[in-house]
């Protein structure tokens, strides 16, 4: 099928709402009058998957869609990467022990092409820690289940991603699971749990899990243990960078949900929401949030930054969100820092004013000190010999005398200061 209609289609599945042709035609990179000639022909190919209006188009049928991308990606691969994908497929999402002769028959080519693939395999597998095997001319990927569930998941987000991944798409690659109900039963225990994460992060944790009940159901299980407690899942999901959040919204029909849905939306590579609470005293007291946006005054003041917000949402209210968000994450940024220079710096590793005849000298008395901390080995101060040797580290006033290999037993650093 032509890209463009393939890129068409995937454009659509992104959005809910009427789009001009216009629109469409910017998106994909193609004329108005192209637009309507693709769409016209999908119509003839597909009855009324597309539906049109004086408002413009919109896509009908989701999982018609959807089908046709995979269906794009399925057909016999054309290219070397789309061959190590249909191998992988076969071999581990299908179970089964591919025959070497129809791998080659099933993917039209020689034999000698076969074996070329089947090297760039290997290649690829290794970046996972599994291995491309062959036995009475049969082959299989063998190696921990918990790689194997990697590689899948790897290599269904890369056929994928350009396709603005769904639930109707993952659907495709695990025919045997229901993952709207996998989706409604995660969604309730967050929701129970007041947890909130953005809609990439439950999809990626709906295909890691629903990967792990597949493979299960082929009686290959994983000695990983599954966490009972759903913080534990959610909090590899909130980066370092990220600021955690609190919201105070009494639950009014569904203003509350509104509000959650629009920050999220404005501050989405900004914060975590890691709860939504009605009143004060519903506040949890521990440290899982950094402050707390309400739309009710709230007393006595809390321990975090507060920035207290009408229902409706203003550029006033937007302005001073981003202002407490900056302001924690130069905090963080700054306390880190901190935390490093204690781990390199010691107090009695920092000499002032000391009288040294020469260069050498002076590596002498900070190896030594280092040595006595037992930083270092006795060997550590001819490394930095052996770098001084060969270029020098000084820069005008200063040097910074280190060695070639990071040969330390512990990471710090000896300064000595004196006047020039």
């Amino acid at each position: 099928m032509n890209e463009k209609k393939i890129q068409l289609l995937a454009y659509l599945m992104q959005l809910k709402s009427w789009v001009t042709a216009a629109e469409i035609s910017v998106a994909v990179g193609c004329s108005v009058r192209s637009v309507k000639s693709y769409i016209a022909e999908l119509n003839s190919a597909y009855p009324n998957i597309i539906e049109s209006s004086r408002n413009g188009f919109h896509l009908k049928n989701y999982t018609d869609a959807a089908q046709i991308i995979k269906n794009s990606t399925s057909s016999i691969p054309q290219n070397s990467e789309g061959r190590i994908s249909y191998i992988i497929k076969k071999l581990l999402m299908e179970g089964l022990s591919y025959d070497l002769d129809q791998m080659a028959e099933d993917l039209c080519i020689s034999p000698l092409t076969l074996h070329n693939e089947i090297n760039r395999l290997k290649s690829k597998l290794g970046k996972f820690d599994l291995v491309f095997k062959t036995k009475n001319n049969l082959a299989t990927i063998e190696g921990s289940e918990k790689n194997k569930k990697k590689l899948i998941s790897h290599l269904i987000y890369e056929e994928t991603k350009d396709f603005c991944c769904n639930l109707e798409l993952l659907q495709l690659y695990l025919p045997e699971l229901d993952l709207k109900i996998i989706k409604h039963i995660i969604t309730n225990i967050l929701l129970k749990n007041r947890l909130f994460i953005d809609d990439f992060a439950l999809l990626n944790f709906i295909l890691h899990l629903a990967i792990a009940m597949e493979r299960s159901k082929e009686g290959i299980y994983s000695m990983e243990p599954v966490p009972e407690n759903t913080d534990v899942i959610i909090a590899p999901l909130i980066k370092d960078i990220m600021v955690t959040v609190l919201i105070v919204c009494p639950q009014y029909y569904s203003i509350h949900l509104n509000l959650v849905k629009k920050i999220s939306m404005i501050f989405e590579d900004d914060i975590i929401i890691t709860g939504v609470v009605s009143y004060a005293d519903e506040i949890p007291n521990n440290k899982e949030y950094q402050f707390i946006i309400s739309t009710i005054p709230i007393i006595p003041h809390p321990p975090v930054p507060l920035v207290q917000i009408p229902v409706q949402l203003g550029n006033k209210e937007i302005a001073v969100i981003a202002s407490v968000i900056e302001n924690i994450k130069k905090q963080k940024l700054k306390n880190k820092m901190e935390q490093k220079l204690k781990y390199l710096f010691y107090e009695d590793l920092i000499f002032f004013n000391h009288d040294f005849p020469s260069e050498n000298e002076a590596i002498e008395f900070l190896c030594d000190a280092l040595e006595k901390k037992e930083f270092v080995n006795p060997s550590y101060k001819k490394s930095i010999y052996e770098r001084e040797s060969i270029s020098p580290s000084a820069y005008s006033n200063i040097a910074i005398p280190h060695p070639f290999e990071m040969c330390a037993l512990q990471s710090a650093i000896a300064v000595s200061i004196h006047a020039a």
